[in-house]
């Protein structure tokens, strides 16, 4: 059989090798491959706000400061709702700086200097106890490989025991302990929908096409219903013949705001804008008027 350029120039530059890793009797393949090149992936710092004590009064400090001009003499209720926001958010950015936090990419900080030693030895005896006859240093290395294990399991439970007594979220810190085991990274994408078989990432985009939808919805049931398309609605209009009476709009109270705020949960959790729930049960006091 005769090999193209191609072909010859990618067996010159591969290399396989046979390795014993010491975790079973099938030995692993290691392929080398000569003059590649590979772009470095550079690993992005992420950035974080600073939230604790302090930032969080100087927060509740700028806000009492506030006088929402913009949102009180604006009769426009959709500009004055943006002028809220901006507001907001203006005061959240300029109390809550961000700064650079490095990524620890230590899923094993159970893995001590001694656990590496060991499991270096371990892979040491595996070569002997494979090439030898010898039923004591046979029974030694799987004598070994069992304290070896129960060792490695006792330490990611002391790790993970300790993780969980000290953490304040308890239910994430069992998830996010559960994703490191099974290796699980987040994405930037991980909770962007599709839609039209395309992801969307753009944020005015994804609300422009829900506001689109629920705004044609019943234009477009309607006139299903006209067609014949749709015999469940068709069913609702033989049913509800009589009329009902006209909806009225009574004003908001600022102590229905008060109580949808307290209904929201005291987490940490945070949409598009940053801001997680926790710092909006905060600023409650503040904020009931305009919203109001």
């Amino acid at each position: 059989m005769q090999l193209t350029s191609l072909q010859e120039s990618a067996i010159v530059h591969r290399q396989l090798i046979p390795i014993l890793n010491g975790l079973s009797d099938h030995d692993a393949q290691i392929i080398q491959l000569h003059d590649v090149d590979i772009p470095t992936q550079q690993i992005k710092p992420s950035n974080k706000r600073v939230i604790n004590k302090a930032t969080i009064a100087q927060f509740k400090i700028n806000l009492s400061y506030e006088s929402w001009y913009n949102v009180f003499n604006d009769e426009d209720l959709d500009s004055s709702y943006t002028n809220f926001l901006n507001t907001y958010l203006r005061i959240y950015y300029n109390s809550f700086p961000t700064q650079k936090v490095p990524i620890n990419n230590n899923n094993k900080a159970w893995l001590t200097k001694g656990i590496r030693n060991s499991c270096q030895k371990k892979r040491d005896l595996y070569l002997i106890y494979k090439h030898t006859d010898n039923l004591k240093l046979r029974n030694y290395y799987k004598t070994y490989f069992k304290i070896l294990a129960e060792v490695i399991k006792t330490a990611k439970n002391l790790h993970f025991n300790h993780l969980l007594k000290h953490s304040s979220n308890k239910t994430k810190t069992m998830w996010n302990l559960v994703k490191s085991e099974i290796n699980k990274q987040e994405t930037s994408d991980s909770f962007l929908p599709y839609m039209e078989g395309k992801l969307v990432k753009d944020h005015h985009d994804l609300v422009n096409r829900f506001n689109e939808y629920f705004i044609n919805v019943t234009t477009n049931a309607y006139a299903n219903t006209k067609t014949g398309n749709l015999p469940a609605i068709n069913n609702l209009y033989s049913v509800y013949r009589q009329s009902f009476p006209q909806i009225q709009m009574a004003p908001v109270t600022t102590k229905e705001i008060k109580e949808i705020i307290k209904f929201i949960p005291w987490k940490n959790s945070s949409g598009y804008d940053e801001i997680p729930l926790r710092i909006l049960k905060i600023s409650m006091p503040l904020i009931t008027s305009p919203l109001t």
